[in-house]
């Protein structure tokens, strides 16, 4: 269950789903990053469930930024795995597309 109260206040702080994107972006092509939590809440959650997991409903934003982990980790790991880089950005453009958008958000935060 999501719960809308202060979501503003929440938007505000670090742990906003763009953020998150250029996080999870930045470490999956460097590795050299500190992985973000999200990566490691994220099989845990799949397992026990949210409820479980944070004891707590939670807010939409940190739904949002909870998708947006596993969008770009699953997208990046495809991109990955595939052998020809043209070929999957046009099997996938929607994959690629949000991909392209992390890049620049870690381009952008990281100056």
């Amino acid at each position: 269950m999501v719960d809308y109260r202060n979501w503003v206040n929440y938007q505000r702080s670090r742990r906003h789903p763009k953020r998150i994107a250029a996080q999870v972006y930045a470490y999956l092509d460097s590795e050299s990053e500190p992985r973000p939590i999200e990566l490691d809440i994220l099989p845990v959650i799949d397992r026990f469930g949210i409820q479980a997991v944070y004891g707590r409903t939670l807010y939409v934003q940190e739904v949002k930024a909870l998708m947006e982990a596993d969008i770009i980790s699953s997208a990046y790991r495809n991109r990955a795995a595939s052998g020809n880089l043209a070929e999957w950005s046009a099997k996938y453009p929607e994959m690629a597309n949000r991909l392209d958008w992390a890049m620049k958000l870690t381009m952008s935060e990281n100056g």
